[in-house]
């Protein structure tokens, strides 16, 4: 069942990476101006995070196989519909529907997941989950990019589509529901109950932290590997060693670290390991320093991931679970558009860039640092 899980966890971000290197050309192939182009990459974040929020609730209301499926069916779909749009407009239409499935499908697949993990190892089980999650980060772009140029795009999305459709008729023949409220009072709200001292919002915070992050690395990596007169080659073998190095931490013992220092620590100290990968991208020139600082960035991001997944699992029953994880990842969301649209609105360099990151990430470790519990969602 667990190795099913990761199968599972996989395929749902698989989808949605492998658009990462042909959503802005095929934008642009169908004749989208600039703006429209931008919003056709950007939409997806903003139909996810309303997806994310949404999903909770169901979660945890109806169970969260049938969410999975749900999910995925609208993911399915969406690739298919990809391969049929004229128009730009029609795409960016497709893009927020495809949104929506992965905001449906990622909380609700988290908690299923959460839900099966023996307390002692949560965040190592985590880790691995994290592990998945790179995976599919570095199959799927690969994935689109072979088959767009030996088979074109429409294959993209159709093998994509198949590829989901079959998890369905896995997900419904071999997932069985593990949910059952323990109550019988109704599901209210879209946000876990506040609690006096609940550390739920650190963990929200851990989650815009991170993708504030990769918001920013995602803008402004390919405009510094230019500007230093190298390929797009480049690019792509930086960000994959990211990638691997995220892999390789999470496997590594490394991944015990927030069941054995509890979560606040780990997620301090990815935090800063990050801060200080992009204090190094802004300061470096040469390649090999700045694949030692994505390697850095990757080791963060392979400490601090376990930490505050864990976290949410820690102050959440089982009946408000779906609800937390759908804001959690709702920060996900947020964090991926406001990192590089506060970058861009300042109109810096890119060392500029990874500067204000660099300094961000610090006030946002201290506030999760420090003693004195955020005020809690309501």
């Amino acid at each position: 069942m667990a190795y099913f899980l990761y199968f599972v966890i996989i395929i749902s971000f698989f989808d949605n990476f492998s658009q990462l290197p042909i959503i802005s050309t095929y934008a642009q192939e169908l004749g989208a101006s600039s703006f429209l182009i931008g919003l056709a990459v950007g939409i997806y974040s903003f139909s996810n995070m309303l997806g994310n929020i949404v999903a909770g609730r169901w979660i945890d209301k109806t169970g969260r196989k049938k969410i999975i499926v749900l999910g995925m069916l609208i993911a399915g779909s969406s690739m298919l519909c990809y391969a049929f749009v004229n128009t730009a407009t029609q795409l960016v239409l497709v893009r927020l529907l495809h949104g929506v499935g992965g905001g449906l499908l990622v909380p609700a697949v988290f908690t299923y997941f959460s839900d099966q993990i023996k307390d002692r190892s949560q965040g190592k089980s985590m880790a691995y989950s994290g592990a998945a999650i790179g995976i599919a980060a570095i199959i799927g772009p690969a994935y689109a990019g072979i088959m767009s140029q030996k088979f074109g795009l429409n294959w993209v999305f159709f093998s994509i589509a198949a590829i989901v459709f079959l998890t369905v008729l896995l997900v419904i023949v071999f997932l069985p529901e593990n949910y059952k409220k323990r109550n019988t009072g109704e599901i209210k709200g879209y946000f876990p109950k506040p609690k006096e001292h609940s550390l739920l919002n650190k963990a929200y915070l851990g989650s815009f932290s991170l993708m504030f992050s990769v918001g920013i690395l995602t803008l402004a990596l390919p405009l510094k590997v230019k500007e230093l007169g190298m390929g797009s080659d480049s690019t792509g073998m930086l960000m994959s060693t990211y990638g691997l190095a995220a892999i390789v931490f999470f496997l590594l013992p490394t991944n015990q670290l927030s069941d054995r220092l509890g979560r606040i620590k780990p997620m301090v100290y990815g935090i800063l390991m990050i801060s200080s990968a992009l204090l190094l991208l802004s300061q470096v020139q040469r390649l090999p320093f700045l694949l030692g600082a994505m390697t850095l960035y990757g080791a963060g991001f392979a400490i601090l991931f376990p930490a505050m997944n864990s976290l949410v699992v820690d102050e959440t029953t089982t009946e408000e679970r779906g609800r937390a994880f759908g804001l959690f990842y709702a920060f996900f969301s947020l964090g991926v558009v406001v990192g590089p649209l506060t970058v861009g609105a300042l109109n810096v360099t890119p060392d500029q860039g990874f500067l204000i990151g660099s300094a961000s990430l610090l006030f946002l470790a201290y506030l999760i640092h420090r003693r004195k519990t955020l005020p809690v969602s309501s």
